[in-house]
């Protein structure tokens, strides 16, 4: 069983616990951390507010609706 397949069970498993639910952002389409934070916001159907950092807005709309994210084949982007 693979590292993903694991993850995926996991959070299969957890979900229940969570109102928000889980979410999986497949990040190996990434070259770079360039479009991190804009493909987790696609992923979890966030829209940018004006002013406000995507990461904020991200952030808040995970913990207000308490989700579990999980972000898969992300090893290449870390700096």
């Amino acid at each position: 069983m693979g590292k993903t397949s694991l993850a995926i069970e996991a959070a299969g498993n957890l979900a229940s616990r969570y109102a928000g639910g889980a979410w999986l952002v497949d990040l190996s389409p990434l070259r770079d951390s360039t479009g991190l934070i804009v493909t987790v916001a696609d992923a979890l159907g966030v829209k940018a507010e004006s002013g406000v950092p995507l990461l904020t807005t991200i952030a808040s709309d995970l913990g207000r609706d308490r989700s579990l994210l999980l972000l898969d084949n992300c090893e290449h982007l870390v700096d």
